[in-house]
């Protein structure tokens, strides 16, 4: 019996190894699917124009911004969702979670699951301003100021990508920034590496918090990694009790579609609130708002949760 235990926790090593090794392939497939990609777009613009120049200095380059938006597309959807799937799918011995299962009340998981991340914005708001203040000892000043120097880079990047110069620009900007990371994201996140770590740990908290700071650390941004792991934390727990890739992918593109929306609007001048303002988030409107999502967390685990995941149940009792 202990041989047996032995040997399928081995398969499930190998079996979450494999998912990384399949994140990994597809940095590198994403990377020259979105170079491809870009390249056709420049030369058919027939400008001149270089995917990497445009890709490495895109402010220099105002005119490109939906070329670099479909660089990014192709390059979320291969890097996240493609290949790891067919990575998975034909080297995996271990079903992938299926993306179109819906589950029981899920209209009512909906609207809980949409209460609770809009609930969250302002502790997450908190939590960035709280992120941006950490200071780092003496000894690390260099990698303080690497690390804001790339927090600099990125944020340019992002200021650069979401200033739409059209209503249309905008609805495309959503697919590539909302719909598609919320699908990819979350299907490797949540659905292939939460998935393995708990079979390895055999503890939910584990394998969701780990997922999380899994999930944030790979976006490579230091002063943006506190609130994202809170967030990937409660998507995490969202798809354990709901058993349904559906409600964490709707979370995500909630998080990502409310926000994109808020910042266009309020440029557009048909919203007063800047979004983007976090330093006037009062501690105790934080606090009120975590008491408020923990509170809304816990009914809904009363009101749904599974056990475990069905993906997961389905793989013990594949293993039995």
């Amino acid at each position: 019996m202990e041989g047996v235990q032995k040997s399928t926790t081995y398969r499930y090593f190998v079996s979450f190894a494999l998912v990384l090794i399949s994140l990994l392939i597809g940095l590198l497939v994403g990377s020259f699917a979105s170079i491809a990609a870009g390249t056709v777009l420049c030369i058919a613009k027939g400008e001149g124009v270089e995917v990497l120049a445009l890709v490495n200095n895109s402010k220099d380059y105002p005119n490109y911004r939906t070329t670099l938006l479909v660089i990014q597309g192709v390059y979320s959807l291969f890097a996240f969702l493609i290949t790891p799937y067919f990575v998975v799918k034909f080297l995996d011995r271990f079903p992938s979670p299926s993306l179109n299962k819906i589950p029981h009340s899920w209209i009512f998981m909906v609207f809980f699951t949409l209460a609770i991340v809009f609930m969250y914005f302002p502790l997450s708001s908190y939590l960035v301003v709280l992120n941006q203040n950490i200071e780092f000892p003496e000894a690390l000043s260099w990698l303080e100021k690497s690390l804001q120097e790339k927090e600099g880079i990125l944020q340019e990047m992002t200021l650069f990508l979401t200033d739409f110069e059209s209503f249309p620009q905008f609805l495309l900007g959503l697919v590539i920034i909302a719909v598609i990371p919320a699908i990819g994201e979350e299907y490797l996140f949540r659905g292939l590496i939460q998935n393995r770590l708990l079979l390895l740990s055999k503890n939910v908290h584990v394998a969701v918090w780990v997922s999380a700071l899994i999930f944030s650390g790979f976006h490579m941004q230091f002063y943006g990694l506190l609130p994202r792991m809170m967030l990937g934390g409660l998507f995490g727990y969202l798809y354990i009790w709901s058993g349904s890739m559906l409600i964490p992918i709707v979370a995500h593109l909630f998080n990502n579609g409310f926000t994109l929306s808020m910042m266009y609007f309020y440029r557009t001048g048909e919203v007063p609130i800047n979004i983007e303002e976090t330093e006037n988030v009062p501690w105790e409107i934080a606090l009120l708002s975590l008491v408020i999502v923990i509170g809304l967390m816990l009914t809904f685990k009363k009101k749904y949760a599974l056990t475990k995941p069905n993906e997961i149940s389905q793989l013990e009792q594949n293993n039995e």
